[in-house]
């Protein structure tokens, strides 16, 4: 098997592609275009999950065929693997989007009005004038925003231009291809074979992230894979900008500044300038401004793998506490080591998914993203499992209560741990050969 986790050399030739690459394809397409056909997947949602499993099937054999000698490394595989990812993007786009496109068509529409998204909740009595039919889906309408500027700036863009639900989803569409194409230039700039882009670009978990659902981390990954590729061809200033732009699009981003700042300093103060400079024009929020954030990541645990276990053991702030300072220590050693951005972001991301008090499913393509890099198959075998999660909009319809069930939350993280080892035994095994030979 040929390892994505190393350059492509001069002696990888293109190999055309068997008829199982082709089926693999099929299936994924078959996935976008039944699920984009789904009246409401909240009706359905057993449906939804045995389509998603036959989708991440076809996805799994596409990653393994993908990365054995016998398959093509040329431009015409890579082409048609780019062909097929915006394709199914365009099939699966009709599918049911989030309830969270409710919110951010919200906090677009109060900043036309000039009201700050920082300041006041949706629930706010001061904004009873601005209600509408949508108002009644806003989730947690008690609290503020938690998504930062840049969001919040095309959250507003949408409000004034076109004010709809569809709107949001095209810009998460378009920003999730423009992510795929940053993908494919940086593992070409990388010198490793642009192909491996589907290893991102094919997921079913990510294809109903962000093409179906509309979620904005499509946002934060667009400028990921653009600061990436600068990193690479040592463009540190875009580097810094584009570190900012994905801080400035979701706040989870700053890890990278953890890396930046032992590569290149000054690209890192650009980086905090821009950062700053994007939450100014919020700043009459004052201590409000990331009272959300704070309460949101101190909170209550949701479809965790560690935080929930040791719950019983310690207070919720403490693990909070003790998690975070783990992962601030363990960012800054990372950082330290000057590793590529590639194999530094998959294993802090890694470690904040571990460590996260919420796991929702779409934050599974934080990592994702840098598989292409660096496969490690739990996190594919992941994706997979967070079939599971979904089992929260079957609670929804039977209770009228969203609720992920214990038993759901083993059946999502247990074959992940399980891979885990087995990979683990492998790479251990893999060394005792070695070291005979």
């Amino acid at each position: 098997m040929q390892d994505p986790t190393s350059p492509a050399t001069d002696k990888i030739s293109p190999i055309p592609w068997n008829r199982s690459q082709f089926a693999a394809l099929l299936i994924i397409t078959l996935f976008a275009v039944v699920t984009g056909q789904l009246e409401s997947r909240s009706a359905h949602p057993r449906l939804f999950q045995l389509v998603y499993f036959i989708g991440f099937c076809g996805y799994a054999a596409w990653v393994w065929t993908c990365t054995r000698d016998s398959v093509g490394t040329g431009k015409s595989s890579a082409g048609l693997v780019l062909a097929v990812a915006i394709l199914a993007r365009v099939l699966i786009f009709w599918g049911e989007p989030s309830d969270d496109l409710h919110r951010y068509l919200w906090e677009g529409r109060i900043q036309s009005s000039g009201w700050n998204p920082y300041a006041v909740a949706p629930g706010d009595e001061r904004l009873s004038d601005l209600r509408d039919e949508n108002w009644s889906l806003i989730s947690h309408r008690h609290l503020p925003t938690i998504y930062p500027p840049l969001s919040q700036l095309l959250f507003a863009a949408v409000a004034r231009i076109h004010p709809s639900i569809g709107a949001i989803k095209i810009l998460s569409f378009v920003f999730d291809v423009t992510a795929i194409l940053a993908l494919a230039g940086w593992l070409a700039a990388a010198g490793r074979p642009v192909v491996w882009t589907g290893i991102y670009a094919l997921s079913p978990l990510v294809l109903t992230a962000f093409a179906m659902e509309g979620h904005v981390d499509s946002l934060m990954l667009t400028w990921i894979a653009l600061a990436g590729w600068s990193a690479v061809v040592g463009r540190w200033y875009l580097t810094g900008l584009c570190a900012a732009l994905a801080v400035l699009s979701k706040i989870m981003a700053v890890i990278l500044l953890a890396w930046l700042v032992f590569h290149h300093w000054r690209a890192t103060l650009l980086a905090v300038f821009v950062i700053v400079l994007g939450y100014l024009p919020y700043a009459s929020a004052g201590p409000r401004l990331f009272a959300t954030l704070v309460g949101f990541a101190t909170g209550g645990f949701f479809n965790t793998l560690l935080a929930e276990q040791l719950s019983g053991l310690m207070e919720n702030q403490t693990i909070h506490r003790l998690f975070g300072f783990i992962i601030a220590t363990c960012a800054v050693w990372a950082g330290s080591r000057r590793w590529t951005m590639d194999r530094f972001g998959v294993h802090v991301f890694s470690l904040v998914l571990i460590l996260a008090p919420v796991v929702h499913y779409w934050y599974v393509t934080w990592v994702l993203i840098f598989l292409a890099h660096h496969l490690q198959w739990r996190w594919i075998v992941l994706s997979g499992s967070m079939l599971f999660y979904f089992d929260a909009l079957v609670s929804l319809l039977q209770i009228g209560e969203w609720r992920l069930p214990v038993k759901s939350r083993k059946l999502i993280w247990t074959p992940f741990v399980a891979t885990w080892i087995a990979e683990a035994l492998s790479t251990v095994t893999r060394g005792s050969t070695r070291d005979r030979t």
